[in-house]
């Protein structure tokens, strides 16, 4: 029995976005790319994955970077509007606590004195 040992192909980074680009260009199927290149079908859909997930920074336009700084510089009015309405709401909530305690505070203050002044309208001395 003889049993022939294959050498591992080593691709490139840039082998790699080429097969990659190909399957997105053509829309051939990965499967089919896969036995083209005497490769796996499972090592190019990681490759697939992996460019997808990291962007080069060459493949990012213009247009897509103003359009990013614009929503940024949204964003952060946005926040900070939102910061400045959390403070006042903030503030507006520890006047209505403190009020509260008030309020709390005299209506036991209140419950209090309300014993002596009905010993009083009963007569008792």
């Amino acid at each position: 029995m003889e049993t022939t040992l294959t050498k591992r192909k080593h691709f490139t980074q840039e082998k790699k976005r080429l097969i990659v680009k190909e399957h997105l260009s053509t829309g051939i199927p990965i499967p089919v790319l896969a036995r083209k290149y005497g490769i796996h079908a499972i090592t190019l859909y990681g490759w697939k994955r992996s460019m997808n997930n990291k962007k080069e920074p060459s493949e990012i336009d213009p247009e897509t970077i103003k359009k990013l700084v614009e929503e940024n510089d949204r964003l952060r009015a946005d926040n900070k509007n939102l910061m400045a309405k959390v403070g006042d709401l903030s503030i507006r909530n520890d006047i209505l606590k403190e009020g509260l305690d008030f309020a709390q505070k005299k209506a036991i203050l209140k419950a209090l004195e309300s014993p002596k002044k009905s010993k009083k309208i009963i007569g008792m001395r």
